[in-house]
């Protein structure tokens, strides 16, 4: 099961989020691999000097989903690349060239591709420690975004099985079935499991002590019990199904 970075505590409020753009538009398979490289490291492997070597790199437990115009899928960062639930790399022309968005998160970063045009676009990868980001553009904010509350859970509608290899698939009336890179623990398999989506929000305050909420990052996906999870304001009726 892939584990979720306990980004909780009293602390939580005071940490920025930190941003840094691709210098040009690229591939969703070129956004990965600029995420995944050591962090000081460009688009095209160049160093830099002003973010350093950082030690918290994208690795093993990178997960993430694309969505195209007739399917979404998840994926699982293995031996250098995206592989689907039977392994198969999604490396090739073909395998991304369709996707408009890919999203891709390890607990410490998050990145984000959206498509423009030809199969290219821009990305941006989000942190709260410097020393993570890859090299690129800075994003800068008018006011830094600062974390605030406890970490959220989103529940993922649908009932869950074991398809081996570390994957789950998540069936649902309305939607077509989706597999999933997280493992169904034998605790759970009786117990109507959940899978839940975990982040952290971020928020600006105004000149009152107003707080909005403007961005949120991903950290993590889970497997659960309903005892486990405790549902809230921020989980609709519709997640809960």
């Amino acid at each position: 099961m892939t584990e979720t970075t306990n980004i909780g505590g009293a602390g939580a409020r005071k940490t920025a989020l930190r941003a840094v753009r691709s210098p040009r538009e690229v591939s969703p398979l070129e956004a990965l691999r600029w995420w995944t490289t050591d962090a000081g490291t460009g688009i095209d492997g160049h160093e830099s000097v002003s973010n350093g070597p950082g030690s918290k790199t994208a690795g093993s437990q990178a997960i993430g989903f694309v969505l195209c115009p007739e399917a979404a899928f998840w994926w699982r960062w293995q031996d250098g690349c995206p592989r689907d639930r039977r392994g198969n790399a999604l490396e090739g022309p073909w395998d991304l060239m369709a996707a408009f968005e890919l999203v891709a998160f390890d607990g410490v970063r998050e990145l984000r591709w959206l498509h423009s045009q030809e199969g290219r676009g821009r990305a941006v990868v989000l942190a709260e420690d410097p020393q993570a980001l890859p090299v690129g553009d800075q994003v800068v904010f008018d006011t830094a975004p600062r974390r605030v509350g406890d970490p959220y859970r989103r529940i993922l509608a649908g009932s869950l099985s074991d398809v081996g290899r570390g994957w789950a698939r998540l069936r649902a009336a309305r939607y077509h079935d989706a597999d999933l890179p997280v493992s169904l623990p034998n605790a759970h398999a009786g117990d109507r499991p959940v899978a839940v989506l975990t982040g952290v929000e971020y928020a600006v305050e105004d000149e009152h002590g107003n707080l909005t909420v403007v961005d949120s990052r991903l950290t993590g996906l889970e497997i659960l019990s309903r005892d486990e999870v405790k549902f809230d304001a921020r989980n609709s009726p519709e997640e809960q199904a």
